[in-house]
């Protein structure tokens, strides 16, 4: 072959390598921007739900407000329930301390040093008041009933 064969052969293989680098350059830009575009389509269709999104998150945290509100109601509550029992307690104090003389004093009762009933019948005087004793009153003294 000759030289000049040589240098066209080459000059055409230099030519068509140049030529697919610029197809190849061109294809990967064409592709670069079909992705840009399709995340940026992606990103809008992700942007349409922000409104429901913010919805819901605005629900949740309406909702966590009046758990708390209603959690501290709650603690208000116990509080004062809590207090009501104390104050009730101390009530039924004293009118076991009442019962207790009243049993102390009462001859138809038997009670041991501290003023409790002795053989009550199972009974608690700070539920249920024996009334064997009243009965046994209104029995001598007609006048009562």
């Amino acid at each position: 072959m000759s030289a000049t064969t040589i240098v066209w052969i080459v000059l055409v293989i230099v030519l068509v390598a140049i030529v697919l680098a610029v197809a190849m350059r061109a294809s990967r830009g064409r592709r670069e921007e079909a992705h840009r575009a399709e995340a940026q389509q992606l990103r809008e269709e992700a942007a349409g739900p922000d409104l429901e999104l913010r919805r819901r998150e605005a629900a949740a945290d309406h909702a966590a407000a009046k758990a708390q509100q209603a959690k501290a109601e709650a603690e208000q509550y116990e509080a004062e329930a809590e207090a009501r029992r104390q104050s009730a307690a101390g009530v039924r104090d004293e009118r076991d301390d009442v019962l207790r003389r009243a049993d102390a004093r009462d001859p138809d009762v038997e009670t041991d040093e501290d003023g409790r009933r002795i053989n009550d019948g199972g009974l608690d005087d700070r539920t249920e008041v024996d009334r064997s004793a009243e009965d046994r009153r209104v029995e001598r003294d007609p006048g009562l009933r």
